[in-house]
């Protein structure tokens, strides 16, 4: 938590006679308001290692994918070299 004594923090900003009370108020409100939206370096890392491990399982994804159209090229040429032999040796 980035503030967690507020009255501390106010009397701090009033003392120096710099900010009125309602003025003080005010700027720990935001400060605390504030402190909800922050990360943490273990929000960060986890953050980190999910979008690793998506990262991960969409390359593999892709890495089936590469190697299935690979398979199938490979049975079409096959195919087509079956044909060509066949209609070579039927017309010739």
């Amino acid at each position: 938590m980035l503030l967690t004594d507020t009255h501390s923090a106010i009397k701090r900003l009033t003392a120096g006679k710099l900010f009125s009370p309602k003025q003080a108020e005010k700027i720990v409100e935001l400060f605390s308001d504030a402190d909800e939206q922050v990360a943490t370096k273990s929000d960060i890392k986890l953050l980190e290692a999910t979008l690793g491990n998506r990262l991960s399982n969409i390359q593999d994804k892709i890495a089936d994918k590469v190697d299935t159209k690979t398979y199938y090229a490979g049975l079409l040429a096959q195919t087509f070299a079956i044909l060509s032999i066949l209609a070579a040796l039927r017309f010739f």
